[in-house]
């Protein structure tokens, strides 16, 4: 799953560069990139609700990462191009399934940077 992983990376690159052109602006920084990936990361644990966190703090990130997907103009169909690549490529071998979840939340992840990235020009 991690080698899907990298490709399916990969053609993210291609196509934000393919529709958007070059990446935007000055490089960011490692920081700029913590911070992004720690606001996704608490985002995304509000949605399970195995995670222990209170319930008014919970609806409060899920509420935010609802808001922010639709307000970034999240890419749907790219998202559902790599649900389906996933999905296709876990068929193959049934211990691949464990990985499915964690394969389409990094991929997300990677999908809402880059559209920070080209949204933040």
């Amino acid at each position: 799953m991690a080698n899907l992983f990298l490709d399916l990376c990969f053609d993210i690159i291609l196509v934000y560069h393919k529709a958007f052109g070059n990446a935007p602006g000055k490089p960011r920084s490692k920081k700029w990139f913590d911070e992004k990936v720690a606001l996704l990361d608490a985002e995304l644990k509000s949605l399970n609700t195995e995670d222990r966190m209170s319930n008014k703090f919970r609806q409060r990130l899920s509420n935010r990462f609802v808001e922010r997907s639709m307000a970034s103009g999240i890419q749907l169909e790219l998202l559902h191009y790599l649900d389906e690549q996933v999905t296709k490529y876990s068929g193959f071998q049934s211990a691949r399934k464990k990985a499915v979840q964690v394969t389409n939340n990094l991929l997300f992840v990677v999908v809402r940077l880059m559209d920070d990235i080209y949204g933040a020009a």
